[in-house]
């Protein structure tokens, strides 16, 4: 197979993938808000997972931390309130979806442990994991 056979396969898997709707619970579970303009803030009272065994941080403390990404402020300047979501993704990881309506548009994944963010993602990289060059990803080939 050629290249740009290959091409045109990742680009109709991405439109694809770009054409799914975001995950119930994400649409169900509205944690956390973020106005445009100002820090990302959870919204209290809302649902938030449990912390797992073994986990350092809570969800809440988790989202914290994943709204001091500069991605995440960025596109709450440009989308305005955005929802919060928190899920846990073992081992010792937190992923933090920032949602605009049912579209994914900043990803954050943050390490239990030290706290720290890890990578942070937006536009077709939060829905298409291949298209972040990880090294043995079919993406990396085309985003090298």
């Amino acid at each position: 197979m050629t290249v740009r056979p290959r091409l045109l396969i990742a680009l109709a898997a991405l439109a694809a993938l770009l054409a799914l709707p975001a995950p119930a619970s994400a649409r169900d579970d509205e944690p956390g808000s973020t106005e445009a303009g100002s820090v990302p803030a959870p919204v209290i009272g809302g649902k938030l997972p449990e912390t797992p065994k073994g986990y350092n941080l809570s969800a809440r403390e988790a989202i914290r931390i994943g709204d001091t990404d500069p991605k995440v402020a960025e596109t709450a300047q440009t989308h305005g309130k955005l929802k919060t979501f928190a899920e846990a993704k073992p081992p010792f990881t937190w992923q933090i979806g920032y949602y605009d309506g049912d579209t994914e548009v900043v990803q954050v994944s943050v390490n239990d442990p030290d706290g720290t963010i890890r990578e942070s993602w937006t536009g077709y990289q939060v829905a298409w994991q291949m298209a972040r060059g990880y090294t043995e990803q079919f993406g990396h080939l085309l985003n090298a």
